[in-house]
């Protein structure tokens, strides 16, 4: 069983699978994507010195057919309901593909769609989406939390400041094929607040106190960077969401999750117990 829809950036769903009017045939491109090799050769250097590969952006195929049951007016309306919800003027949508293992997303937009030979109200389509990121994410987003622990600590890294003996930690298990971007967010107050991946030894850590009541929002996703300061105005009461990169430290890194298990533990200068640490993440796969 295989089926994939498309959601484009209003919101719109349009589905390929078993049942009219738009039939799924195949679908290619799913598997691992193209790779560039990061090398160097040298004068009189047989073959080359390899540093790295990446990863392309994606494109994955999707074949099938409009069928307007009803008739040829049926069909022209599927057809250009099609190319409405596929317009890649819109900006990248999401693509989400199901198989007899499991289900994942992607954002896309559409690169081409053309038709092939009409055979009264049934017509062959071709849809190539772009990818701009190679990985299929997970459909759901994975939610951990630090707690609270007591005790000298020990760390890989040498610190700017030192801390008391205190902290929260978490192991976080990233079961993806690739290392992980997170989201993070503090609650409570937290006056130089630093979290840390003891399992890579990067940490990122701010110059800054954060007061109780206003939230420290981060975001590690190389497309989506963010470090902001979300407090309630009182002069307006409205929410606002302050630019806070500026008070991250020379020294910090906006790490991701290294694949398998990792400890992460969060201090700050003032010792606070009633901190709230939530991290989010997506599980990323370079293949399905």
């Amino acid at each position: 069983m295989q089926r994939i829809s498309f959601t484009n950036a209003r919101g719109t769903v349009i589905s390929f699978d078993n049942f009219p009017p738009y039939y799924l045939w195949k679908i290619d491109r799913t598997g691992l994507p193209e790779v560039t090799t990061i090398k160097t050769q040298t004068v009189g250097q047989s073959g080359y010195t390899f540093h790295g590969n990446l990863f392309e952006s994606r494109e994955v195929k999707v074949t099938g057919h409009v069928f307007g049951r009803a008739g040829l007016e049926a069909f022209y309306g599927f057809r250009r309901r099609l190319n409405d919800v596929l317009n890649p003027l819109l900006g990248p949508g999401e693509l989400v593909y199901q198989n007899s293992y499991g289900v994942w997303k992607i954002p896309a937009f559409a690169n081409a769609a053309p038709y092939e030979d009409r055979i009264g109200p049934s017509q062959t389509l071709n849809i190539i989406f772009e990818c701009p990121s190679p990985f299929w994410r997970s459909m759901e987003a994975s939610i951990a939390s630090l707690a609270y622990i007591y005790g000298g600590l020990r760390f890989p890294v040498r610190l700017p400041n030192r801390f008391g003996a205190f902290g929260y930690q978490a192991f976080i298990d990233n079961g993806s094929d690739v290392e992980t971007p997170i989201e993070m967010t503090i609650d409570g107050g937290s006056s130089n607040p630093i979290i840390i991946n003891e399992t890579t030894g990067d940490f990122i850590k701010l110059a800054k106190h954060v007061n109780v009541g206003e939230q420290l929002f981060i975001n590690t996703d190389t497309e989506n960077l963010e470090v902001s300061l979300i407090y309630v105005d009182p002069a307006t009461n409205g929410r606002v969401r302050e630019n806070a990169y500026g008070y991250l430290t020379n020294d910090s890194r906006l790490f991701r999750l290294a694949r398998g298990l990792n400890r992460l533990r969060f201090m700050s200068d003032d010792e606070n117990r009633n901190v709230r640490i939530t991290i989010r993440f997506y599980k990323l796969y370079v293949g399905v």
